[in-house]
């Protein structure tokens, strides 16, 4: 019942922000100069659909199209707030800034959607390209350092890349990105190259294999030697000038960069 009792002035205050503005000129509550400054705050506002994508012990992190928000409870846990559904959930939610963080409003509107297992892989896609370019948001508003963060093709070529899921997604994306900027070719392939070296490096191990190096080159062994050096100089002079930097050292115990 309070909740639809306050909600139609709390709709019109985030449809009319300048209302936060006469409030704080007028202070019709008396407040001191720390709570005035907390309430011109509120103006920078942040309301839509999130998707509250997991719940930490110090927060829970609330994903938009374009960024992740670290937004602490008010009084009660936000899983408990949710009654136990389980996540990703779907709300719509007014982020405000409070004291160098960021809470919540107090109320939460959940869908009742379910998410299936293709959702919640592009949500996790989608979590970890923007924390990828801007990092987890913890305060409002966002900085405009933040908001001009760069974010370049190597980036984006290195994101996509990083699980079997993401290639598989971005699949068309990464294929423009290397067509569309040659110089990516090596970084292309020495990440290729890392991910073809697991399943070699498996291989080996089950071959008994130990105290060699290795020089993967895409999905090929060019070479190998007993010392890391002498394997990278025997692969160097096998390869082209420049794919010179686009292959990648294994040794029997782990992946060398």
């Amino acid at each position: 019942m309070r909740v639809q009792t306050i909600k139609p002035s709390r709709d019109r205050i985030y449809e009319k922000p300048a209302l936060i503005d006469r409030f704080v000129r007028e202070n019709p509550r008396e407040l001191n100069a720390e709570d005035l400054e907390l309430a011109r705050g509120y103006k920078n506002f942040k309301k839509g659909m999130f998707y509250i994508y997991k719940t930490l012990k110090k927060h829970a992190v609330f994903v938009d199209d374009d960024r992740a928000y670290a937004v602490l409870a008010l009084a009660d846990p936000i899983n408990q707030v949710l009654g136990g559904m389980r996540l990703p959930v779907a709300v719509n939610a007014v982020l405000l800034p409070f004291k160098d963080k960021i809470i919540y409003d107090g109320m939460l509107s959940s869908y009742n959607i379910y998410f299936g297992g293709g959702i919640k892989s592009t949500l996790k896609l989608k979590y970890e390209k923007v924390t990828a370019q801007y990092g987890l948001i913890e305060s409002l508003p966002i900085s405009a350092a933040v908001k001009n963060q760069s974010f370049d093709a190597a980036d984006k070529l290195e994101l996509y890349m990083k699980t079997a899921a993401s290639r598989d997604r971005y699949y068309y994306e990464i294929e423009n990105l290397v067509e569309k900027n040659p110089g990516l070719q090596n970084l292309y392939t020495h990440l290729w190259g890392k991910v073809n070296a697991r399943a070699l490096k498996k291989r080996l191990k089950e071959a008994g294999v130990k105290g060699y190096h290795f020089a993967v080159y895409f999905d090929t062994v060019l070479t190998s030697a007993k010392t890391k050096a002498a394997t990278e100089k025997q692969a160097a002079a096998m390869l082209g000038k420049g794919k010179r930097r686009g292959f990648i050292i294994l040794s029997c115990e782990s992946v060398v960069k």
